[in-house]
């Protein structure tokens, strides 16, 4: 599976606790999409944040999610109303989760 992450400068390593800013959609954490396009939407808000400091810089990763067999994992079905009390209970607090191990 290929994800993107969209940044003002490129991550080789992507480090899923390096996040300093909380109360985020999905929790803290390292962002990808699996929209090339979201990730290069994604880089003018990182832009504006940073006053403009680096470039527009997409990275693309290879993932493979069965080489991860203790990964947690929370599916949404679109933004449908789970996805919706998600992201806001994110934004409210920063407690963390406890995802139900994956299926895949």
């Amino acid at each position: 599976m290929k994800l993107y992450h969209g940044n003002n400068q490129e991550v080789k390593i992507p480090v899923h606790n390096y996040s300093t800013r909380f109360r985020m959609d999905f929790g803290r954490g390292f962002y990808t999409t699996t929209s090339e396009e979201q990730a290069q939407r994604f880089t003018d808000t990182v832009m504006i944040r940073n006053e403009n400091k680096g470039n527009k810089i997409v990275t693309t990763y290879s993932f493979n999610i069965n080489a991860f067999k203790k990964l947690k994992i929370k599916d949404f079905d679109g933004a449908a109303k789970e996805w919706f009390e998600y992201v806001e209970a994110n934004r409210r607090t920063d407690k963390g989760h406890n995802y139900r191990p994956s299926s895949r």
